[in-house]
């Protein structure tokens, strides 16, 4: 390959990266793409080991990221909901490789328990 190549393929990446590698943000965009539009609330019970302040930062970055699409009602209470975008949808495939990975890998064992399963700042 040629140096040029390898040299956008690695830019190109690590835009990607930063966009996608917030605390939290493949939980989040987990269940907005595979889960649908979501309120607050329940992506804060959603996404184990968040506070209420992380979240709201992460979900306005992937928001600015263009990621996310947040609605917001004019209502009494407010009502605010999140939904994946076009080009968060296009994860679902690395999504999918990624539970075949897991599958393969911790079929017949709990050689993976040491990993922690909620956001504690991994991504």
């Amino acid at each position: 390959m040629c140096v040029r190549k390898q040299v956008r393929i690695c830019a190109q990446s690590r835009l990607c990266f930063a966009m996608i590698g917030g605390r939290c943000r493949l939980s989040i965009f987990q269940i907005l793409i595979f889960n649908g539009t979501k309120r607050f609330g329940a992506l804060l019970e959603s996404v184990r080991g968040t506070t209420q302040t992380m979240l709201t930062k992460q979900l306005r970055g992937v928001e600015n990221d263009g990621l996310v699409h947040r609605e917001v009602y004019a209502e009494v209470p407010p009502r605010v909901e999140y939904s994946a975008t076009e080009d968060a949808i296009r994860l679902m495939s690395a999504f999918e490789a990624m539970l075949d990975l897991s599958r393969f890998r911790a079929a017949p064992s709990a050689r993976l328990s040491h990993l922690p399963l909620e956001c504690d700042g991994a991504f």
